[in-house]
């Protein structure tokens, strides 16, 4: 049994958790109090309109000042009505029966943990591991045994040493009795959610009762302008009740993490962590690759098969070595693109970045268990049938057109290697252009000879650094910014291990900009020493026209991009009110600014489909979506309702029309690139 040693923070956050909960408990039935109070109230002042001297005036006046009190009580009470169902029909179930090696692995852990068996077991699809349980007004009081859910896109890309690490971080939640305020904050949340947004047949309520006469419309105005007083008194509540809540929650996976490294050792969940991306990533691609081909009926027996071919796949392009079957990541090397100094506690976060969980497991000093480096889907009875069981049910609820139609394993692997390598640039230039484009300069051509360079000395890993730098810094400027203006509230934060506050925000600006101008200023000079090398390259093979003609019909697409793409991101600033509240005098003056920009962004479509010289590939899909755009004249709002159908058309053809432009773009950029490798390397062995 492990020793569950809990830290300052730990019981710290448990502490502020409770007390969060506590004051929401007190203000509900203040609230309630006042509710009840105010109906006693106003009906005692409403009879007594009434008493007076009864008349149509006075009885409906009795009538509005005592359903004040009324709509204020049913505003807060509506959510004992409100049915909240769980779906779970995406899992599976199993059994010690059918899978007794697993069930064993549980039952030691269990042991070694001290905790309690979980009441069922369920597997999923994903890349994931998690403890779940029915919370209802009942777990708050009575005790509620805890679910294991396994993801099998997990299991399948993880060891069994690694596998069981990660079953003990579960069980490490298992044994914490702090999972308790998990329900408790959870219907908090269901009742605050319910009053401030769940406000649908309330608002009915209030509409049907304002409808009956003026004089019963002006109380319902009261109420509503009380009900807002209330929900402004909530949403404090709940700031403070999840904020306090998800830092205990960050603390807890710690905790966990702990009582892992105490079973295993640290190094197995640290290789899992730092595998994980790639196995969701590799997973999702798989997916939208499927998703892709639906049209196509097109299907897999085993996406398990393929997001491990794909992950390993990704691994060897990018040079990290595979043993085990697996990816074996290296932190820094997972860290490439991250090269942020700036550290700001994310309040809103319900767990730690892995790259904090693993800088925590490294400080754990702990005893190493013996590694099993076999897959952890041989713990599973038959785990070839349980990945096709789940991947059928998987695509169960998709509608194919046509009878199914399966793709082998290796004619898959093969379509996304080419979909891969057509889609991503030539790795001799070291993710230089993968963010910044070819610069074309006027040369000087008694100076080219001078500004010679080699190829591997313009494209390397120190110049790709430069430039991930720069795309840091510039996130990193924004941000501070940001905090600047008083758009982030956060007073203090983290930067390269010093602790700024808004006081002295300013000369750490200051500094970081002029940092990003001079990278600037040395990437420029870089591109121009890149135009020069290629041009000259060009000249001394006799193609100098063709490099011209080339970089020209590049920088044609380039302009071409940066007019259509301007379009697309005006139409979706100009639509961003449909997502906010607002009145219908709001909604049609911002629908004429939408249209107005329709009519250039139609024309874009129409060249895009009918032009003679268009260079724009099109699928059929697209095309039907964008002929239907183009055939009605859409209309987006009839007083009172948005116009749902014409709504999806509309984001439909914008994000297909984003996609046809950037991928022509992307490819002309990409006959560019391929046709300056290709010269330099005929170029360099026609030389030697």
């Amino acid at each position: 049994m492990t020793t569950k040693v809990l830290s300052k923070n730990y019981k710290k956050n448990v502490i502020k958790a409770i007390i969060s909960i506590t004051v929401f408990v007190i203000t509900y039935l203040l609230l309630i109090s006042m509710s009840v109070g105010l109906t006693v109230l106003f009906g005692y002042f409403g009879i007594k309109i009434i008493s007076i001297k009864p008349t149509f005036f006075t009885v409906m006046a009795g009538l509005g000042l005592t359903s004040m009190g009324v709509l204020i009580l049913i505003f807060l009470l509506k959510f004992i009505f409100k049915r909240h169902k769980v779906d779970r029909s995406h899992l599976i179930e199993i059994t010690k029966t059918e899978e007794p090696e697993l069930f064993q692995m549980v039952n030691t852990i269990v042991e070694q943990v001290g905790t309690n068996f979980p009441k069922k077991i369920f597997l999923s699809h994903d890349v994931n591991a998690c403890v779940f349980y029915n919370s209802s007004f009942l777990s708050m009081f009575l005790p509620v045994r805890k679910n294991l859910q396994i993801g099998i896109g997990l299991v399948n890309t993880v060891t069994v040493t690694e596998f069981k690490a990660i079953l003990a971080h579960e069980f490490g939640h298992f044994s914490q009795r702090s999972m308790k305020l998990g329900s408790y904050v959870y219907n908090v949340n269901h009742v605050i959610f319910n009053m401030l947004f769940d406000n649908e047949s309330y608002d009915a309520i209030i509409q049907g009762w304002a409808s009956a006469s003026g004089i019963l419309a002006f109380f319902a105005g009261l109420s509503v302008r009380i009900v807002r007083g209330i929900q402004w008194i909530l949403k404090q509540v709940y700031k403070l009740v999840n904020v306090s809540y998800l830092a205990l929650s960050r603390e807890m996976e710690f905790n966990a993490d702990a009582v892992a490294a105490g079973i295993t050792g640290p190094d197995p969940l640290i290789s899992s962590l730092l595998r994980i991306d790639l196995a969701d990533h590799s997973y999702n691609a798989v997916i939208e690759y499927y998703n892709q081909k639906v049209s196509e009926s097109l299907i897999t027996r085993d996406i398990y098969v393929q997001q491990k071919a794909v992950m390993n796949f990704l691994a060897k392009e990018n040079n990290i070595i595979i043993e085990n079957d697996l990816p074996q990541m290296i932190r820094d090397r997972s860290n490439k693109y991250s090269k942020s100094k700036l550290v700001i506690k994310d309040r809103w976060a319900s767990h730690p970045s892995n790259e904090d969980r693993i800088k925590e497991l490294e400080n754990v000093r702990t005893h190493a268990i013996q590694s099993i480096n076999t897959s952890a889907l041989f713990l599973f009875k038959d785990p070839v049938r349980l990945k096709e069981k789940l991947t059928e049910k998987l695509f169960s609820t998709v509608k194919y057109p046509e009878q199914l139609k399966f793709i082998d394993n290796e004619q898959f692997i093969t379509i996304f290697a080419e979909d891969y390598f057509s889609n991503s640039f030539n790795k001799a230039f070291k993710g230089y252009f993968n963010n910044r484009n070819p610069v074309h300069y006027e040369s000087d051509s008694s100076q080219i000879n001078e500004n010679y360079t080699k190829f591997e000395d313009l494209f390397n890993e120190s110049v790709t650094e430069m430039l991930d730098s720069a795309i840091s810094l510039e996130r990193e400027i924004s941000i501070l910014t940001a905090i600047e203006n008083g758009e982030y509230k956060i007073n203090t934060f983290e930067y390269n291990g010093y602790r700024y506050n808004k006081k002295n925000l300013g000369n750490l600006l200051s500094r970081l900009k002029n940092e990003l101008k001079l990278i600037n200023e040395n990437t420029e000079k870089h591109d121009r020493l890149i135009f020069e090398h290629f041009r000259t390259i060009s000249e001394n093979a006799g193609r100098l026209p063709e490099f011209e003609e080339k970089f020209s019909s590049f920088i044609r697409s380039e302009k071409d991009y940066s007019e259509k793409i301007w379009i697309y991101t005006k139409i979706l600033k100009e639509t961003e009110f449909i997502h906010q509240t607002t009145t219908f005098d709001n909604i049609e003056k911002n629908l004429e600014s939408v249209y107005m920009y329709e009519k250039e962004f139609k024309s874009n479509i129409s060249k895009i489909l009918y032009s003679t010289d268009s260079p724009y590939t099109i699928n059929e899909e697209m095309k039907k979506t964008f002929e239907i755009y183009l055939e009605n004249n859409l209309t987006y709002f009839i007083r009172p309702d948005y116009n749902e159908e014409s709504l999806t058309i509309l984001f439909k053809t914008l994000e297909e029309y984003k996609q046809v432009i950037a991928d022509t773009f992307f490819h002309a950029k990409k006959t560019l690139l391929e046709f300056l490798f290709k010269l330099d390397f005929h170029y360099i062995n026609n030389s030697q």
